[in-house]
C-alpha cells in the first residue's frame, strides 16, 4: 500500500490546478483519472472573459482570481516547459447602440478601468454597424496542451493512476482512505459533471451545462482578434479557430446537434463574409451550480473526504484562486468562504443535504 498526503479524483482543469497547488506546498499527491477525452476540460475553448455582457458587470471575484491565476499559470508553464496560457484582449462587437453606449459609460467607472476600454479597434472585413470595444485582461488557455503536459509531469513523479474510478472500491481504514493499492488521509473529488452519479456528493445541486463548439478554419483569410459577438470566435494554433458556444442546461443528450452547427455558421455570417471550413464539432458538459458558485468543502459525514467542483465555464480563471482557498483550508485550517462552501446547501436544523 503506497501512502500519499492527498488523493485527487479527476484530472480536468480543477483537479490539475489543485494537484499542482498541493505539490508546490511539498505535499505528496496521487491523481486518479480515466483519461476520458470528451470531458468538458478537453473540449473547452479555454477562453476567459472578466466581464458578464448580459449585465455588463465584473465576473465573480475576478480581481482576486486574476491576481492568483496569472503568476500561477506562469509558474506552471515554466515548470512544464510549455506555453499554454495566453493573455489576449477580447473585442466585443456591439449588437445595438444601447450596448455601445453602456460600454462607453462603464469604461469611465474606476472599478472597470482594468477591464473595459471603449477604444474602437479596426478589424478588416468584420461587419460591425454599432462598433466595438476592448475587454482587457481576457485570454485563452490551450486546455489539452495544459492537461496532457501536466499528466506527463505527474506520471514522471509516480503521481498519476490511469483508472476508471469505482466508488464501491473506496474504503476507510483507520482514518485513511484506501483505493486499490493506494491510501491517503484526505481524498478530494474533482470529477466535473460525473459528480451527479456519486453516492457521496450526488445530492449537491450541480447542473450539467452542455456546451457545443466548432473547430474551423478559413481558406486564405485570417482574423487576428479574439471576438465576442454573442458567440465567440477564438484564433488558436495552426490558423484554426474555435467557434461557440452553446449553453444547454439539463440536456441529457450527449451528442452534437445539427441545430447548433447551423446556428454557429449562420451567426458567423452576420459579422464575417468568409466561408468557414468545419474541421470538427465537439461537445462536453460544464459542471455548473444553480447559484453559479464553486463547490468546496468536506463531506459532513465522511472525515477527510472533500470536493473541489462547480467551476463551470469560468474554470480556467477561477481554478487557481479556488484551489488556493481550499489549500489554505486543508493545510492551515482557514475557513472556506461561505460563497464557495458546500455547507450552504445543508439544512440548518439537521445538517443533511
Amino acid at each position: 500500500m503506497k501512502k500519499f498526503d492527498f488523493i485527487i479524483i479527476g484530472q480536468g482543469i480543477g483537479g490539475s490546478v489543485l494537484a499542482f497547488s498541493l505539490l508546490k506546498k511539498g505535499k505528496s499527491v496521487l491523481v486518479i483519472d480515466d483519461g476520458y477525452k470528451s470531458s468538458s476540460s478537453f473540449i473547452a475553448a479555454g477562453l476567459w472573459n472578466p466581464i458578464v455582457f448580459k449585465r455588463l458587470s465584473k465576473s465573480w471575484f475576478i480581481d482576486q482570481c486574476i491576481e492568483i491565476a496569472y503568476p500561477f499559470y506562469k509558474e506552471l508553464e515554466d515548470e512544464l516547459g510549455v506555453s499554454f496560457f495566453h493573455k489576449k484582449r477580447l473585442i466585443r462587437i456591439f449588437p445595438d447602440q444601447r450596448s455601445a453606449n453602456d460600454f462607453d459609460e462603464k469604461s469611465e467607472n474606476p472599478e472597470y478601468k482594468a477591464y473595459i476600454n471603449s477604444t474602437s479597434v479596426s478589424i478588416p472585413d468584420v461587419i460591425q454597424p454599432f462598433g466595438n470595444g476592448i475587454v482587457e485582461n481576457a485570454g485563452w488557455c490551450n486546455v489539452p496542451v495544459f492537461i496532457n503536459n501536466f499528466r506527463e509531469y505527474l506520471i514522471e513523479r509516480d503521481a498519476f493512476f490511469l483508472n476508471d474510478f469505482d466508488e464501491e472500491k473506496l474504503v476507510n481504514v483507520d482514518g485513511d482512505w484506501q483505493y486499490e493499492n493506494f491510501a491517503a488521509e484526505k481524498i478530494i473529488f474533482s470529477t466535473g459533471s460525473k459528480m451527479l452519479s456519486s453516492k457521496f456528493f450526488g445530492h449537491l445541486p450541480l447542473v450539467p451545462n452542455k456546451g457545443q463548439v466548432l473547430r474551423i478554419k478559413f481558406e486564405g483569410q485570417k482574423v487576428e482578434e479574439m471576438i465576442n459577438y454573442g458567440n465567440f470566435l477564438l484564433p488558436v494554433d495552426n490558423d484554426e479557430y474555435r467557434l461557440g458556444a452553446t449553453y444547454e442546461l439539463n440536456d441529457p443528450n450527449p451528442n452534437i446537434t445539427e441545430e447548433a452547427r447551423i446556428s454557429f455558421l449562420e451567426g458567423l455570417k452576420d459579422i464575417l463574409p468568409y466561408t468557414p471550413i468545419v474541421l470538427d464539432h465537439e461537445v462536453g458538459y460544464r459542471p455548473t451550480v444553480r447559484d453559479r458558485r464553486p463547490l468546496l468543502g468536506e463531506h459532513p459525514s465522511h472525515k477527510g473526504m472533500y470536493i473541489f467542483n462547480g467551476l463551470g465555464s469560468k474554470g480556467v480563471i477561477q481554478a487557481p484562486y479556488c484551489a488556493h482557498h481550499l489549500v489554505q483550508h486543508l493545510l492551515e485550517g482557514v475557513a472556506i468562504d461561505k460563497e464557495m462552501s458546500i455547507s450552504r446547501f445543508r439544512l440548518p436544523t439537521t445538517g443533511d443535504w
